[in-house]
C-alpha cells in the first residue's frame, strides 16, 4: 500500500515506499529526501554546497538546532553504495519512531529530539558515485580523493561544504564518517572524550579500534579538539548495494545512542 500525506487537510499526495538500495543513485536520493521532508515535520533538508560538477550536497537536520549536535556523513568514497542508503534509512526511522513516541535502545525519541541536534549528509561525493558506478568519462578525475583532501588542504568543494557548515553551525560536538572500504574505527585519542566514546562505539559496532585518525575524522578533531570517528564494517570486500542493511544493522545503535554521549 502506498504511503499518503494530507496536504492542506484536503489534498492527498500518494507515493510508493522508498527503495533504500536505490539511495546511492543521486537523482533517486534527491527524490527520496524530498518525500521524507514532505511526510515528516521533523525532517529538514537543505543544501550546504555543491560538488565539483554542480550537484547539490544535501544535509538533513533533525532535532533542536540550538542544542549540541552530531554530524553523520556518508557517500565520501568513490562508488560507495552502502552508506547513503544506510543514512537515508536512519533518517526515515528517526522521523517515524519520533512520531510514534518510541524508545530506541533505551533512548526516548522525544528527549533526543528536543535536547540534541543531528545533521546527516547521506552523499558527500555524488560525482564519485556517478563516475565509478555509471562509468561516465565526462566527469573529471580528482587529483586526490576526499578522504585525503580532508587530511591535507580541504580544497575540494565537497570538503569545503562540510568545513564551512561545521564552522557556521558552531555546535557540532562529534562527527562520524562512514567509509565501507575499510574495517574498524579510527580516531584521535587526544581529542576530548574520544577514548571512552570510541570504546562504546567499538562495542556497539563490533569493530576493532585504530587510534590513528584519517579522513574527515582527522580534520574535525584537529579543527575542534572534539571526538570524530571513521567507521566501517566491510573490510574492503566490495559489498553490493543491497548489502547496505549490513552497514545499517551494525551502525543503528550508534546512530541513535551517540548523540546523548556528548
Amino acid at each position: 500500500m502506498p504511503d499518503s500525506l494530507t496536504v492542506n487537510h484536503t489534498e492527498q499526495l500518494a507515493f510508493p515506499g522508498i527503495v533504500w538500495e536505490r539511495a546511492s543513485d543521486y537523482s533517486y536520493l534527491s527524490e527520496a529526501l524530498s518525500r521524507l521532508e514532505l511526510k515528516h515535520k521533523s525532517v529538514r533538508v537543505t543544501g550546504i554546497g555543491e560538488s565539483r560538477t554542480g550537484r547539490t550536497v544535501y544535509a538533513v537536520t533533525l532535532g533542536n538546532l540550538s542544542s549540541p549536535g552530531v554530524l553523520y556523513a556518508g557517500g565520501i568514497a568513490d562508488g560507495d553504495t552502502q552508506s547513503p542508503a544506510a543514512l537515508l534509512r536512519f533518517v526515515a526511522d528517526y522521523a517515524e519512531f519520533l512520531e510514534k513516541g518510541k524508545r530506541m535502545y533505551g533512548v526516548s525519541m522525544s528527549c533526543l529530539n528536543t535536547s540534541r541536534s543531528l545533521t546527516v549528509i547521506p552523499m558527500l561525493n555524488p560525482d564519485g558515485y556517478i563516475r565509478e558506478k555509471e562509468g561516465n568519462p565526462a566527469l573529471p578525475l580528482r587529483k586526490t580523493d576526499l578522504m585525503k583532501d580532508f587530511e591535507t588542504v580541504c580544497r575540494e568543494p565537497e570538503s569545503c561544504a562540510v568545513t564551512g557548515y561545521v564552522r557556521t553551525m558552531g555546535n557540532t560536538e562529534l562527527c562520524i564518517g562512514l567509509h565501507p572500504a575499510e574495517r574498524g574505527i579510527s580516531y584521535d585519542p587526544a581529542a576530548h572524550r574520544a577514548v571512552p566514546v570510541g570504546r562504546l562505539l567499538s562495542r556497539m559496532i563490533g569493530c576493532e579500534v585504530e587510534k590513528t585518525p584519517w579522513g574527515m575524522a582527522r580534520w574535525f578533531s584537529g579543527e575542534t579538539g572534539k571526538p570524530a570517528y571513521t567507521c566501517s564494517t566491510f573490510g574492503g570486500i566490495g559489498a553490493r548495494p543491497d548489502d547496505y542493511i549490513t552497514l545499517y544493522a551494525a551502525m543503528r545503535e550508534a546512530f541513535f545512542s551517540v548523540p546523548l554521549l556528548i
